[in-house]
């Protein structure tokens, strides 16, 4: 999309990230190293996620490049709500590509992580291994933001929508926010706008990536990734 140009387009708003207590990730983060037929996992995500309660999942697949539309070879919900974690898994391992996902639900149409297990030596990398954002453009009316999601992943086929909030939210199921985008394709990573906001300086925000569509979860516990700002 192209942002919009002129006056009414308001005031230019710089900004700087917030770094939260309860920790610095603005996405989730999953690592894995296979030790013969042993797989050890390290798994961190956004501030105020619970994985267990919430019915996050992780789940092993035969391809570097898994499809929410694939069968994964095992799919687990998460042992604990820790954040960070780590735990282990076993699995007959074969020379072949393996990966890793984790889910913000109990399906892969949640997958928002993923960490390749390169067993064959001819694995091509490169691809992105979390949801993310970045704010390209900012001014006291309107945002414009990149996001990216995993290589193959169809946002829009899931309902993912972005969601903007006053202040620092980890609950973002307790107020309804400022401002809302649906993405409007299945594009692995594009440039949205929203427009129509009234910025503040010297406040924070919350910009939120959702995996699913308010009907799959009213709740929002869906966040895949989220940028804390400060004005």
């Amino acid at each position: 999309m192209t942002p919009r140009q002129g006056p009414k387009d308001g005031k230019p708003l710089p900004h700087t990230p917030v770094t939260l207590p309860q920790g610095d990730l603005d996405h989730f983060h999953i690592t894995a190293t296979v030790h013969g037929n042993v797989v050890l996992l390290d798994v961190a995500g956004l501030p105020g996620n619970l994985p267990k309660t919430n019915g996050n999942t992780y789940a092993l697949w035969n391809t570097s490049s898994p499809l929410p539309t694939d069968t994964p070879l095992d799919i687990q919900p998460m042992p604990t709500d820790d954040q960070p974690s780590r735990f282990q898994f076993k699995y007959d391992f074969q020379p072949m590509n393996y990966a890793i996902t984790y889910q913000v639900g109990s399906a892969p149409d949640t997958m928002c992580a993923i960490a390749p297990l390169p067993l064959f030596p001819t694995m091509a990398l490169g691809f992105p291994e979390n949801v993310s954002m970045q704010i390209r453009d900012l001014t006291t009316t309107q945002m414009v933001f990149q996001y990216t999601v995993l290589s193959g992943y169809p946002p829009a086929t899931y309902g993912n929508w972005i969601g903007l909030w006053q202040g620092i939210q980890t609950n973002p199921g307790a107020v309804d926010p400022i401002a809302r985008i649906s993405v409007p394709d299945n594009q692995n990573t594009n440039i949205l706008t929203l427009t129509g906001l009234t910025l503040y300086e010297n406040f924070d925000y919350t910009l939120i990536f959702f995996m699913k569509s308010d009907a799959d979860d009213p709740k929002r516990v869906s966040a895949g990734a989220a940028l804390y700002f400060s004005t």
